[in-house]
């Protein structure tokens, strides 16, 4: 592959998005933000679902899955979790034992409250280390490619394929 500009600009951006994924600083801020109170760790797909559960104050499972755009079953076996921990609730609808609503428990609510406490605090230390004006284009870029995602997941989705990138073209 030629390596251009934009290749390498793109390439910067791919290895940057890869360390802010998978990074060992990205690893120790997950265990570090994403606990309950008492410190044990959750993972990023139990937050996920812990906050729309606590945020739209208890949701049937079938709305769980199409507000975290998960599959059904991947739905289930986060809040199987997340029960086992205290965290959520599930009952039968009285008027129609078909559905299950799953609520949030105080403890629920409190590590909602916590993870986002961490969240701000410790963005506030990472962001405070940039300067203004480049936090500004920061936020303004960050929700670019959060666009550009939703753009290109649902191009692929309206055409009914997911494109492949071609064999032999990583970027090094």
């Amino acid at each position: 592959m030629r390596h251009t500009r934009t290749n390498e600009t793109e390439y910067r951006i791919w290895q940057a998005w890869s360390e802010l994924r998978r990074g060992a600083a990205a690893r120790r801020l997950r265990k570090s933000v994403l606990a309950d109170p008492e410190g044990r760790p959750l993972d990023v797909p139990q937050v996920d679902t812990l906050r729309a559960v606590v945020r739209n104050d208890g949701m049937l499972m079938g709305d769980v899955a199409r507000a975290l755009v998960i599959d059904p079953s991947t739905a289930t076996r986060a809040i199987d979790k997340l029960e086992d921990r205290g965290l959520v609730r599930r009952e039968r609808l009285t008027e129609n034992a078909r559905f299950i609503k799953v609520t949030p428990t105080e403890h629920g609510r409190e590590t909602v409250a916590h993870i986002d406490a961490n969240e701000w605090h410790y963005m506030k230390l990472i962001t405070r280390r940039i300067r203004k004006a480049d936090r500004e284009k920061l936020a303004e870029l960050m929700e670019a490619l959060l666009d550009g995602l939703d753009n290109v997941f649902a191009d692929e989705m309206a055409n009914g394929h997911q494109e492949r990138a071609p064999a032999g073209t990583h970027p090094r």
